[in-house]
């Protein structure tokens, strides 16, 4: 059963549901290394943090996806799937049908349902809801053991719904009047504190942490109004520029410019391949790793998925290199901070992240040339504001900030340092 930490404000609740997170618990031995399967997500919609929703009268566990605005649940007789379900019959409506990065895909309906988060106050009557009657069965979109039902958090942009009213569920809860502001705020912690991850929808749940009142430090705008985009403007290794690929969130056809996002579904950043084998190169070089592994060994850890186990290597983190996103912070920001850009300095337990009690994993992997994807390795030590309302999406000091002692993740801007842990 989820716990709940209420915070009553004025007249609504203001709620951080905690989130569980996905299993990760399948490790085979291999020499020194370890396979940790599934490690990189990739949008992937079974391996993503849970929270709990009733609709219709039905407790269901959905997945958070920023990467969609479509709330699917699924209905009676759906395929390879014998779980809790809608018994809502299709009738004549257009067959709906998606597909997701790791080849899943499904067909369904859109309908309003009563929708409600349980143990708060916040729900709402026509929510805008896809019952999937059919989906693939190689990669399932939906399975009966943890993953019931998917509430996207993107712009309404991308709902595939045919339902008008509040377009996707967050924004029906706002039209309700259950959240006073059309926000979501979360942070997803990292393995060893995996217990403290929670989804604040309404963002009416702040409180003082590490040196701030608990609001973001740094704004920046959301370049187009689909997924949670960044305009990352470069990115640095060791505090030095790494030239992008020409190509880099631009478009020579003159099309829609796919601009970087933030993905709640992938548990890796994923960059263009210039810069993955930069940051890799840096790593190598800096021999933090001791005894230093065999050439087999780097293949498998940084880009074959395996872990790096402790009893076998030592670390000395202070010899590792930093990654840094520098961000454009857009015209719309400019009333809650007055800065042209933002850089987000990442270490490198950030990017090392714990598989277990004693072993770690590359949470960087190679991705398109086009655009960097900031996934759950990139906010595992922030916490993240997306505000629907005004396009914008908000940083700030996240998970385990008051005990973290390596000096990381630092929020800067043109003037200098906005936070780091020790402030």
């Amino acid at each position: 059963m989820l716990r709940l930490i209420l915070f009553l404000l004025q007249e609504v609740a203001a709620i951080q549901i905690p989130l569980l997170y996905p299993s990760t618990s399948h490790i085979q031995s291999n020499n020194r290394l370890s396979k940790r399967s599934p490690v990189e997500l990739d949008g992937a919609v079974t391996k993503c943090f849970i929270m709990k929703l009733n609709v219709n009268g039905v407790d269901l566990n959905f997945i958070v996806d920023s990467g969609s605005s479509n709330s699917i649940v699924p209905l009676l007789g759906l395929n390879h799937y014998n779980g809790p379900v809608l018994k809502y019959v299709p009738t004549t409506e257009d067959v709906l049908s998606d597909s997701y990065f790791d080849g899943s895909f499904w067909k369904g309906v859109s309908f309003t349902a009563t929708v409600s988060i349980p143990k708060t106050s916040i729900s709402t009557t026509d929510a805008p809801v896809i019952g999937i009657y059919q989906q693939s069965t190689r990669s399932l979109v939906l399975n009966d053991q943890w993953n019931h039902g998917i509430l996207g958090i993107a712009y309404p942009s991308l709902t595939h719904s045919k339902i008008t009213s509040g377009a996707t569920i967050i924004d029906s809860f706002y039209t309700s009047g259950s959240i006073k502001k059309n926000e979501v705020a979360f942070e997803l912690c990292s393995y060893e504190l995996s217990k403290q991850s929670y989804i604040d929808i309404g963002n009416t749940g702040t409180v003082s942490k590490c040196g701030t009142d608990g609001s973001p430090v740094v704004w920046v705008e959301t370049p187009i109004l689909n997924f949670l985009t960044v305009n990352i403007k470069s990115i640095w290794i060791n505090h030095q520029k790494v030239q992008l690929p020409s190509t880099f969130q631009y478009n020579p056809s003159g099309g829609i410019t796919l601009f970087s996002f933030i993905d709640t579904c992938a548990a890796k950043i994923l960059l263009p391949r210039i810069l993955v084998m930069e940051l890799v190169n840096e790593m190598i070089k800096s021999r933090a790793f001791q005894p230093r592994p065999n050439l087999q060994e780097l293949k498998l850890f940084y880009f074959q998925d395996y872990t790096m186990k402790l009893k076998e290597f030592t670390i000395d983190w202070k010899k590792l290199p930093t990654i840094s996103f520098l961000m454009s912070t857009g015209t719309a920001a400019l009333q809650k901070n007055p800065s042209s850009i933002v850089n987000i300095t990442l270490g490198p337990k950030d990017y090392l992240q714990k598989a277990g009690p004693k072993e770690y994993v590359f949470a960087v992997g190679i991705g398109s040339d086009q655009n960097a994807i900031l996934g759950i390795s990139f906010m595992t030590r922030l916490r993240i504001v997306l505000d629907r309302k005004n396009g914008l999406v908000g940083f700030g000091p996240g998970c385990g900030c008051e005990a973290t002692t390596d000096g990381y993740p630092v929020i800067a801007n043109e003037h200098g340092e906005l936070w780091h842990p020790s402030r």
